[in-house]
């Protein structure tokens, strides 16, 4: 099983870091001061590095595992308020995504060249976070509101049978989820963009 975490609860051998900041996990990682992390190799951050050599990947979720089925997805959000007062907004956003999404994966060059303009990247690391596996900001949403429900309290579930130290003291209630996860725009809803 390799060697056991270090975490708040209980002592590892392995200590773990949570670096929120990418740009200064990807900089521990390359100046030496730490020794791995965990990112999408996607994530302009890390996509130089990755590319260029210096980054070397040690492992991948599983294809049928809890990250990949019940976290590894997109998630869009927007103000509650917002949301119920303007619910054709969400709706003409979520469109709007959707056919940009279809045409970047039909004109990947064409559209490597705009996210590169757009974000200040290089085109082959635009092109890179449009193709590879690992991307994630073309995937398509979930279109169904109780998988995506199921997926939260799944994940949730998962990290806190597998030790996570903080899922275990504070998570969301299934009722939480429930009420998180707005139905209006997911298939069968008033306001979806799915058939």
């Amino acid at each position: 099983m390799g060697l056991p975490f270090d975490s708040r609860l209980k002592k590892g051998r392995v200590r773990h870091e949570n670096i929120d900041n990418a740009s200064v996990a990807i900089t521990a990682v390359i100046t030496g001061d730490s020794d791995a992390t965990a990112a999408h190799l996607a994530a302009s951050t890390f996509t130089g590095p990755w590319l260029s050599g210096k980054l070397k990947v040690i492992g991948y979720p599983a294809d049928d595992g809890a990250y990949v089925n019940y976290a590894g997805r997109v998630t869009y959000v927007a103000r509650k308020d917002l949301a119920d007062k303007y619910p054709n907004v969400i709706k003409a956003f979520l469109q709007a995504r959707e056919k940009t999404r279809e045409w970047a994966y039909d004109h990947p060059n064409e559209a490597a060249q705009i996210v590169a303009r757009g974000t200040r990247v290089p085109v082959e690391v635009a092109l890179f976070q449009i193709t590879h596996l690992g991307q994630w900001e073309f995937m398509g949403g979930e279109a169904n509101a109780d998988r995506a429900r199921t997926a939260i309290k799944e994940f949730q579930r998962y990290y806190i049978a597998n030790g996570d130290d903080i899922l275990s003291q504070k998570s969301l209630t299934d009722k939480e989820v429930d009420e998180f996860i707005d139905g209006r725009f997911y298939a069968g809803g008033s306001h979806t963009i799915y058939q």
